[in-house]
């Protein structure tokens, strides 16, 4: 069988029938009425005998809805197939057609002739062409980019759903951070005060009172004018740590007092009596936390080489900084002798380097 062209349908074999060169035509009309895609449609059968011709043409003529004007419909059983005559066209119009050619139209014109005569196989769509295919490609491209864009959705929804969960720890965060910086106000006014022996078999009121003292002193010896409220050792009582003693948290009256302690502490390592006493902010459990951190960072880097580093807690946020700055340790290093040396960052990190390498490159 030949393949079919642009506007023609072939449909299919009667059940049981045999090859032949015979074939049964239906073509419609060209008419206002009736779509492009319905201009030529061309049904192909295989040998068909008289009783199912005679068949074919009366479900034509009796089929209700239109008025087939069926060219001698009554002796095909003569001219086609018995006598294998050459004369096999139809002819009629489709009032029930839209004129545009839609995907409706298309699917009714594949499966029309079914209508007539069940026993034809179905649509053979792989060896059918149809104008309209040029449509149903569209419609089905547009699906499937509509499928696309349903499954991207899909996929932000879930993605929007785990970030409302993620979103959830970030609220978490924010409260914690609030409750951060409640914390930092309650304790800007104190300072905490390590090394500072107890006394032994004392009840709680002569240690507050003999804390009061020692502490009146160590104000003295800083040079600091601030009166002491309430100290308070904080941590269980242990009789075999008195010599070196539970922390002590002591509020001062403004938080300018606690700079002024700060400022004055290193006084404390040139004292006889307070030598071994240290003074530090009353800080909060994430502030210890960073400053650990931080202590690690700054040992890892004096292990790497790094010297003349230190912690500057003075800075907001804590960070590691020099002694001195990294030009004036440059121009030091010349002055003593060097030569090829500059300054290089390794990551974040400004170091003094060998430039002779450099120039090799």
């Amino acid at each position: 069988m030949r393949r079919p062209s642009a506007q023609e349908i072939v449909v299919g074999s009667l059940a049981g029938g045999e090859a032949s060169d015979t074939s049964f035509r239906l073509s419609v009309l060209v008419g206002d009425s009736i779509p492009k895609c319905l201009q030529d449609i061309r049904v192909t059968t295989l040998f068909l005998e008289q009783p199912q011709i005679e068949d074919l043409s009366n479900g034509f003529e009796n089929y209700e809805g239109h008025n087939w004007d069926v060219v001698q419909a009554r002796d095909y059983g003569a001219r086609f197939g018995v006598l294998n005559a050459t004369h096999d066209s139809l002819s009629g119009v489709f009032p029930f057609m839209s004129p545009a050619c839609t995907v409706l139209t298309c699917t009714f014109a594949r499966r029309f002739p079914l209508r007539f005569y069940p026993r034809l196989m179905t649509i053979d769509r792989e060896s059918s062409t149809y104008p309209c295919d040029v449509e149903v490609q569209e419609l089905t491209t547009l699906v499937n980019s509509l499928q696309t864009e349903i499954q991207d959705l899909k996929t932000k929804l879930a993605s929007a759903s785990t970030s409302n969960s993620e979103g959830k720890l970030d609220t978490i965060g924010v409260e914690d951070i609030i409750g951060e910086i409640a914390q930092r106000e309650n304790r800007k006014n104190n300072i905490m005060i390590f090394n500072l022996p107890e006394l032994d078999n004392v009840s709680r009121s002569e240690q507050v009172s003999a804390d009061v003292n020692t502490i009146s002193d160590i104000f003295a010896d800083l040079g600091v004018s601030a009166g002491v409220v309430a100290p308070l050792r904080l941590g269980k009582y242990d009789p075999s740590k008195l010599a070196r003693g539970r922390p002590i948290k002591v509020a001062l009256s403004q938080s300018g007092l606690v700079h002024e302690v700060l400022r004055s502490c290193k006084k404390l390592k040139n004292s006889d009596r307070f030598r071994g006493i240290s003074i530090a902010r009353d800080r909060t459990p994430m502030q210890i936390a960073y400053f650990k951190s931080m202590k690690q960072r700054l040992n890892e880097r004096i292990a790497a080489g790094e010297s003349d580093i230190v912690i500057a807690r003075d800075r907001t946020p804590m960070q590691i900084a020099y002694f001195k700055s990294m030009k004036q340790r440059l121009n030091e290093r010349i002055a003593a002798g060097e030569s090829d040396i500059g300054i290089k960052f390794v990551g974040d990190v400004p170091r003094i380097v060998s430039t002779k390498t450099r120039q090799g490159n």
